[in-house]
């Protein structure tokens, strides 16, 4: 097989994009990387990259799950946020986004407004507030 062919299939040695790995796991992973194809070199150079795609991939290769699930899954999160691990895959946090664009379960709505809050508060903080809610959450259907 020839350089050209590889290229196309695994990209440039070195390009993966640990912050993009991280943030799409298998789906950036199991594609061309096409993130830089486009961008200004202005913004290139300062690492922008263009995700569409893979936002929209991602979501669509999720697996569809219940509000059980979903819940379990984010109270894990949730727990691994507090305690300073990693404990949800991030095929499985998509699984939660696709889950949570469709669901209209309260408790779902809740915890995933919890776990949101990792942006804008720290493990402390999301405990402090929400410890309560947190530990004593039931999951339901």
């Amino acid at each position: 097989m020839g350089k050209e062919k590889l290229r196309e299939l695994f990209g440039n040695i070195g390009d993966t994009v640990p912050e993009l790995k991280s943030m799409f796991g298998d789906t950036y992973l199991d594609s061309p990387d096409k993130t830089r194809d486009g961008v200004w070199p202005e913004l290139n150079a300062i690492g922008a990259c263009k995700i569409n795609y893979l936002i929209d991939n991602a979501a669509k290769e999720a697996v569809e799950t219940d509000c059980r699930f979903n819940q379990t899954t984010v109270l894990v999160f949730l727990n691994g946020y507090i305690t300073g691990q990693d404990l949800v895959s991030i095929n499985d946090w998509w699984a939660v986004i696709k889950h949570m664009d469709k669901c209209v379960s309260n408790k779902c709505k809740v915890l995933y407004e919890i776990a949101c809050e990792d942006k804008y508060l720290t493990p402390e903080q999301i405990f402090e507030t929400y410890g309560e809610i947190i530990e004593k959450f039931k999951i339901e259907d």
